[in-house]
């Protein structure tokens, strides 16, 4: 191609030289030269456009992928962040349920413990009346003690036992001092004697008095028949010394409870034997426990 446009133009020279004078010859001539200079130029710079043309047709498909990449990530993104509002709103839903059922268990743990605060304050005065009536059964209970200490005073050489155990006074009389043998009428000295232990009793009338009779295995009476009116006579005269029949508590136990080996006439003579035993009322304390 490009041969025949030089013979083309080399034609037209050979033709304008034989028409045209010298010097438009060599001005055609240097229009030629700029022309093959311009279309030079020209190539070179549709050379340049094809690299830039492939240029831009590689950054446009590489722009492609990314912006196809671009439009992946953001749909996952998408899909993700929708994902995790929903998990977040399931969250969301499950505190809140828990936020409520916290807040009904601590209503109801206000309510218990505004019960339990009331309790508290109901069982903390009870408290304070058993307080109270402990300190005032001990202060009995010393009473008791210094009382029969001075009830048992007037028998001395009579072998009369004085036993505190338990808040109680059990005093041990023996037979001879109140009754004469097989006999079940107090003597005179054992009126006066129960007349001193009615006076000790009737300085507090808190005290209950109970009366244990007993007797040896004698087979020739009824040791039950026997026990009861030796208990019986004694209550009675108690209660004609001035003591509360309500404190006295009469009770026969025969031969059931014997202190010794009915063996010999003198451990005989030991079982014979009357106890009274003088024991603080506690009827207030038990009223109060009932309340619990």
């Amino acid at each position: 191609m490009k041969s025949n446009f030089v013979l083309l133009l080399l034609s037209v020279v050979l033709l304008l030289s034989s028409c045209v004078s010298g010097r438009r010859y060599k001005a055609v001539e240097n229009s030629l030269l700029t022309a093959e200079t311009n279309l030079l130029t020209s190539r070179q710079s549709l050379l340049d456009l094809q690299k830039d043309t492939t240029r831009l047709g590689e950054l446009s498909r590489t722009l492609k992928a990314e912006v196809k990449s671009l439009e992946e990530y953001n749909a996952y993104s998408q899909s993700q962040l929708y994902k995790q509002m929903n998990d977040k709103s399931s969250n969301l839903d499950e505190t809140t349920k828990r936020l409520n059922e916290i807040e009904r268990e601590l209503k109801a743990t206000k309510a218990k413990l505004a019960t339990a605060s009331a309790s508290n304050n109901k069982n903390s005065s009870q408290l304070t009346k058993v307080e109270a009536y402990i300190n005032a059964q001990n202060k009995l209970i010393r009473a008791l003690r210094n009382s029969s200490g001075m009830a048992v005073a007037g028998f001395e050489g009579q072998e009369v036992e004085y036993i505190a155990k338990d808040g109680k006074v059990r005093i041990v009389i023996p037979e001879n001092v109140l009754f004469n043998s097989s006999s079940t009428s107090l003597t005179s000295g054992g009126e006066r004697a129960l007349m001193s232990i009615a006076n000790v009793i009737n300085q507090n009338r808190d005290f209950k008095v109970y009366i244990e009779t007993h007797s040896d295995d004698s087979k020739s009476r009824n040791n039950w028949d026997f026990t009861s009116k030796r208990a019986i006579n004694i209550a009675k005269y108690l209660v004609k010394g001035g003591v509360f029949p309500n404190q006295v508590v009469p009770s026969a136990r025969a031969e059931f409870e014997p202190v010794a080996m009915n063996d010999t006439p003198q451990n005989k003579a030991k079982n014979r034997r009357v106890e009274l035993v003088l024991s603080p009322s506690f009827q207030n304390m038990y009223d109060l426990l009932k309340m619990y």
